[in-house]
């Protein structure tokens, strides 16, 4: 998952997770306030719900209330009238129209302006214990990577970012099947090196 590396940091810290101490607290917000700086993120942590709890919640909320809106204007019905289970909204009389369904067919009815968020005593998932489906693959070997891809005249390319901040690249001699490739900077980065080759091994 991708985090912040403000949040990352900050976790990592030498501090217990109640200590409100002025040292605390003044070295918590002087790492984070330097990490949000530099704009850095990273993948891993699985800090994600931790950091997006109830922005996520509203965003799945206010989609499950559009989802119900569509549908509702799709089969002249009354949004009121109208749940959601298992994927798909659920009319009245009874009647299951999926989301996928919805999507294709209401694409120009505009997001719900009124939803609400779910409360504790409404949760299924939230609270439970989850077996994780890749466990068996990651542990024999079986699971497939990007990086076991393998498709026709497929190339490999590997990122060579500068090493300080605002350094420029100055020259590059590219060996025998490589084929380099200069990336301007921008998006928060500096110019950085793209070297693409036949194989894995040669990037």
């Amino acid at each position: 998952m991708r985090t912040s590396l403000a949040k990352l940091l900050v976790n990592g810290l030498p501090f217990r997770g109640d200590d409100q101490s002025a040292l605390a607290r003044s070295v918590r917000w002087m790492v984070a306030k330097g990490a949000r700086e530099l704009g850095l993120n990273i993948t891993g942590s699985s800090s994600t719900i931790q950091d997006l709890w109830m922005p996520v919640r509203e965003a799945a909320a206010q989609a499950r209330a559009s989802l119900v809106v569509a549908c509702a204007a799709m089969k002249g019905v009354a949004a009121a009238a109208c749940t959601t289970e298992g994927g798909c909204v659920v009319l009245a009389d009874g009647a299951r129209i999926a989301y996928g369904e919805i999507i294709r067919t209401a694409k120009s009815i505009p997001p719900a302006s009124r939803y609400s968020i779910k409360q504790a005593d409404q949760f299924k998932l939230l609270g439970t214990t989850a077996r994780r489906v890749d466990a068996r693959a990651n542990t024999d070997g079986s699971a497939i990577f990007g990086i076991d891809a393998r498709l026709p005249r497929m190339r490999y390319a590997a990122l060579v970012m500068a090493p300080s901040v605002g350094a420029k690249l100055q020259s590059f001699k590219a060996p025998a099947g490589i084929t380099p490739v200069r990336i301007p900077a921008g998006y928060g980065q500096d110019e950085a090196l793209a070297i693409v080759a036949n194989g894995w091994c040669q990037t």
